[in-house]
């Protein structure tokens, strides 16, 4: 008799990691069922919990822009904080053997003092973006230390890939596909710890299974540190287009520098496998044939 799949349960499921989870979950003896954006009443989402009884639960949902939640912060905090709690005690109620991964991001670091950003350095985040996020892992801890159940949180970095449709890499590789100048903020020197999609979803099904379950957080990035202008330069050789020129003027709700330290998750088994440079042609091949 064959063994019987777990389900893995996917808030966000139609996002730009949920459908490369839902993708690859298939292949990691997991049964993926979407649940949608989760904005919705507490008793649906209730009702949606109990009747899926999931064994896996990975919460990708919520607002994904600093800048939206400059001009709405309320809407972020309603996406993010309230929407993480009602999801956390649908699943205290119905599914408390569930393991429960929540998608972060490093916008809780805020501006650094220090590089690599370990999981215990001060978060000082700079956005609503960030402080709503930051709330919301504290839900996440919240719910292992004081109900017991198994949760982790990952601090994701600047993911990127085939599929999304927004923020640097992608916008850089439209303008360059289209023969557009490519003028970026600040004067190139801002850094990312960038990482490929397929990457971000090996450490989260990794962490699935080899998380300690105790409400900690985890890294997910490729620990390099990669300037805006390397970035640029990199993304017009892609093209053949000339190298960007820099608007010198800042944006706010960006940290200046960003680079992971990955030794934490590292411990549990986790390599990044994608260089930027692989990952770089690939999305622009991508974009290439979309425009």
């Amino acid at each position: 008799m064959a063994e019987q799949k777990r389900v893995c349960l996917v808030t966000g499921e139609r996002g730009f990691l949920g459908t490369h989870i839902m993708k690859e979950a298939l292949g990691q003896g997991l049964e993926p069922r979407g649940l949608g954006e989760i904005r919705l009443p507490g008793a649906e989402i209730h009702e949606l919990v109990r009747s899926v009884n999931p064994d896996v639960v990975v919460h990708l949902a919520g607002p994904a822009s600093v800048a939206s939640s400059i001009s709405d912060p309320r809407d972020d905090f309603v996406g993010t904080v309230s929407g993480t709690a009602s999801l956390l005690e649908a699943v205290r109620l119905y599914a408390p053997r569930a393991r429960f991964v929540y998608a972060s991001s490093a916008a809780v670091y805020g501006a650094v003092e220090h590089l690599p950003i370990s999981e215990d350095a001060p978060i000082r985040p700079i956005s609503p973006y960030g402080y709503h996020k930051a709330m919301a892992e504290q839900l996440v801890e919240e719910a292992a230390k004081i109900f017991g159940l198994w949760t982790v949180t990952a601090r994701i970095f600047s993911a990127y890939g085939v599929g999304l449709h927004r923020q640097v890499v992608y916008d850089l590789c439209v303008k360059a596909s289209r023969g557009q100048s490519l003028i970026l903020d600040g004067d190139g020197s801002q850094s990312r710890d960038f990482i490929h999609v397929k990457d971000v979803v090996r450490a989260l099904l990794l962490l699935v299974e080899r998380g300690q379950g105790r409400g900690e957080r985890y890294n997910v990035a490729s620990g390099v540190e990669t300037s805006i202008g390397a970035l640029g330069k990199l993304i017009a050789a892609s093209f053949g287009v000339d190298a960007p020129r820099f608007s010198m003027q800042g944006r706010a709700g960006d940290p200046p520098r960003w680079r992971a330290d990955m030794s934490r998750t590292a411990s549990l088994g986790f390599v990044c496998e994608v260089p930027i440079e692989q990952g770089i042609g690939e999305t622009a091949e991508w974009v290439r044939a979309q425009c």
